[in-house]
């Protein structure tokens, strides 16, 4: 049982020096993918379930959620609860959840953005804090670089969070 916590102890530990990096190519990531799903027609729930994963993982540093399980949990429950209204065909539930994921998002932009202004030195991962500030920003507002193939990705909603 040991080695197994030790690995995850190490693990946290270099996800914890290079989090806004895995950030920002997540969300890159999953900017590049929407125009390639929308063509292929796939259901917008598997994209939404890589930026809500994104999202959790940039709110939510890894040695805080201990201390504020209300806050993991609230995401977890709108996270599962969209494609459930999507499912349900609940438009108002599904757009609610929608607004709630997109102030997540901005957040989560916020604390990036804290993050990479705080700097005394900056370095590499300031920059992608930065970075990653700015591809959340235009997430929520709906305006990374206007990445639609054939309309929307979602064509009820209005942002992609």
């Amino acid at each position: 049982m040991s080695g197994a916590s030790d690995s995850l102890r190490v693990f946290v530990s270099a996800y914890s020096r290079r989090r806004y990096t895995i950030l920002f190519y997540t969300v890159l990531l999953t900017l590049l993918s929407a125009p390639v799903l929308s063509a292929l027609k796939w259901s917008g729930n598997l994209l939404e379930s890589f930026l809500a994963a994104s999202l959790l993982a940039a709110i939510l540093p890894i040695s805080e959620v201990r201390s504020r399980p209300y806050l993991l949990l609230t995401m977890v429950f709108v996270w599962l609860l969209r494609p459930v209204t999507t499912w349900l065909d609940r438009p108002v539930l599904s757009t609610m959840t929608l607004g709630v994921w997109t102030l997540i998002g901005l957040l989560a932009a916020a604390a990036a953005l804290w993050f990479a202004m705080g700097a005394a030195q900056v370095d590499a991962e300031h920059l992608y804090a930065a970075l990653s500030a700015y591809l959340l920003a235009g997430i929520g507002t709906d305006d990374p670089w206007h990445i639609h193939c054939n309309g929307p990705l979602f064509p009820n909603e209005r942002n992609l969070l």
